[in-house]
């Protein structure tokens, strides 16, 4: 009887090679190489640093325009203060006649005299006149009346314009000629005149200037 060969062994494993003790040694892992995303992360970086650098220029120009903001504000308040204070002052002044008198002698003094040369009210001419030295000289008219025909007026200062000089209670135009030096000299052409008016104190003058 013929036997077999004997049992059926096993095949030889040929998954992998073997060791020097007869082992299976492990495959090696096969690691795949990354991809090239560098130009990815240099436009992600590229575009974070813009827009780093425009949010930086916008905050900057937010501040610019609240500091312009505020600037304005602030002036137009100060503006207001100085404004109201300034009207509050003007009220004032407006209010007191001393001052209102003092500008008025200022801009276009003037003074009051009669018939005798006699200062009855001065509103700042005076210190344009020579002391005492407003002379009038009369004439008698074929009435026998007594009546002035003209005025001399001594100044110890300069006037821009001709003097004005008006009659108070009289019919009569005044017109003013240069005297000598700073002097002044009037000449009265009499419209109407009463009989009762011969006195000196009957005529009154105003005189007004401007220095």
């Amino acid at each position: 009887m013929r036997l077999g060969t004997g049992l059926n062994m096993p095949a030889e494993k040929k998954d992998g090679p073997t060791g020097q003790n007869g082992q299976q040694q492990p495959k090696p892992a096969i690691v795949s190489a990354p991809a090239d995303d560098g130009g990815r992360n240099r436009g992600n970086k590229k575009f974070l640093g813009e827009f780093h650098d425009a949010k930086t220029i916008m905050q900057i120009a937010g501040l610019v325009v609240a500091l312009i903001i505020a600037a304005l504000g602030a002036r137009a308040w100060l503006e207001n203060r100085i404004d109201n204070a300034v009207e509050a002052k003007t009220r004032s002044v407006l209010s007191d006649e001393t001052i209102l008198r003092k500008i008025a002698a200022e801009s276009r003094p003037s003074l009051i005299f009669d018939g005798s040369g006699a200062i009855l009210h001065d509103m700042g001419a005076v210190q344009y006149l020579k002391p005492d030295d407003i002379r009038i000289m009369e004439h008698v008219n074929d009435a026998g009346i007594i009546i002035p025909t003209k005025l001399h007026i001594g100044f110890v200062r300069p006037v821009s314009f001709s003097p004005l000089l008006t009659p108070l209670h009289d019919s009569a135009t005044i017109t003013a000629s240069h005297g000598r030096g700073l002097d002044w000299e009037f000449s009265i052409t009499w419209i109407a005149l009463q009989e009762n008016e011969t006195n000196d104190s009957s005529h009154v003058y105003r005189l007004e200037l401007v220095p």
